[in-house]
């Protein structure tokens, strides 16, 4: 669906850098921002993925840099900033796997957005979940490196939150929205976690409806989507799953 005029989830004119953009998690990300007008960028090392396509003047351009290097930060944003003729990027969303090729460009998006003053750095652990710790330590070191903006950073789970008590979900419901702290007290404010629900549900359902699986990729993509959108914009230093659960990090 395409977004207009003041819909909140219409991002025309906001630049987005998407990390492993050919697998399947990347593709879907970079579909569902291009479905809310957002221009994209991916960027991976081997060829762009069959749903996404590419060509002179279009919403999504692809960035390929040699198998086995890591992509050069500098180069993929000036890249950016050629095709879609804007000096900031909005949103760099770096999607964990088998080929971590965000680590050339984060180093870059950081100082981007630091000079910017804003920005939403998301990190999507979309493999086995072996490098959680290690992302956790890295996105709290880049939260005290920007504290003095209003860059956000946050890190999104292809599953539920498994580090807190479970709640019980709204009726007939699959999301659940029980976002709480370590120590009780609540991660997100309660009309964010309304709307995140109904944002994520919405579209769960719509899916059903419409006779498309359910699959995990795409629950991925929309709350990616709810994230850059200004429904989110309030939320950063999370840990967020697809089933609605969150705790800070």
């Amino acid at each position: 669906m395409n977004y207009i005029g003041d819909h909140q989830l219409n991002l025309l004119g906001k630049v987005a850098i998407v990390t492993s953009a050919a697998s399947t998690t990347g593709a879907a990300i970079c579909r569902e921002l291009l479905n809310s007008n957002a221009n994209v960028l991916g960027v991976d090392s081997i060829p762009a993925h069959k749903t996404t396509n590419s060509n002179k003047g279009s919403h999504f351009q692809f960035f390929r840099y040699p198998e086995g290097s890591a992509p050069e930060g500098p180069e993929v944003v000036e890249f950016a900033k050629r095709v879609y003729l804007r000096d900031n990027v909005d949103f760099f969303i770096d999607v964990l796997g088998e080929r971590h090729v965000g680590k050339g460009v984060e180093g870059e998006m950081v100082e981007v957005m630091r000079g910017q003053g804003y920005g939403l750095v998301v990190s999507v652990l979309a493999g086995d979940g072996k490098e959680e710790k290690a992302v956790i330590l890295t996105v709290k070191a880049l939260l005290s490196q920007l504290e003095s903006t209003t860059v956000r950073c946050n890190i999104v789970l292809p599953r539920g939150i498994s580090l807190l008590p479970w709640k019980a979900p709204f009726p007939d419901k699959r999301i659940s929205v029980a976002c709480e702290a370590e120590n009780g007290d609540t991660a997100i404010d309660p009309s964010t976690k309304i709307a995140m629900h109904e944002h994520l549900a919405a579209h769960v359902e719509g899916r059903k409806k419409g006779g498309y699986l359910v699959e995990q990729e795409r629950d991925v993509a929309n709350l990616i989507l709810f994230l850059c959108t200004r429904l989110g914009d309030g939320l950063s230093g999370l840990m967020i799953g697809t089933d609605g659960n969150a705790r800070a990090l």
